[in-house]
């Protein structure tokens, strides 16, 4: 009666052991498909990042264009406004004082002014 016991554990852990076998065996065959596919689809994913990357550049350089831009319409407005408070100065010097030496400076800066646009 312990043989047939024996007989009938060892057939069923050969048929558990078989079940494992065919189960690694198809986790095998799908870790080697996906494998295959990944492998094809590296080339792609490395154009398709190096494609991200230039865009992520392209995109910072305009930002950075942009920056000047903004910057140097700034440096305009500050000497547009500085020389705008200057030219109200002036005028109310001129209005206030009718010199001819005040036309001359006014004369003088503004000259001034079309030396350093050039």
């Amino acid at each position: 009666m312990l043989t047939l016991f024996f007989t009938i554990v060892f057939l069923a852990e050969l048929i558990v052991a078989g079940k494992i076998v065919s189960v690694i065996k198809q986790a095998d065959a799908n870790v080697c498909a996906i494998n295959t596919q990944v492998c094809e689809i590296k080339p792609q994913l490395k154009k398709g990042m190096q494609s991200a990357a230039s865009g992520v550049k392209a995109a910072a350089n305009g930002v950075g264009l942009v920056n000047k831009f903004i910057d140097k319409r700034k440096r305009e407005l500050y000497i547009s406004l500085i020389k705008g408070i200057l030219s109200i100065v002036i005028f109310i010097m001129i209005k206030k004082y009718p010199h001819k030496r005040c036309l001359t400076i006014v004369d003088v800066l503004f000259t001034f002014d079309n030396i350093l646009k050039a």
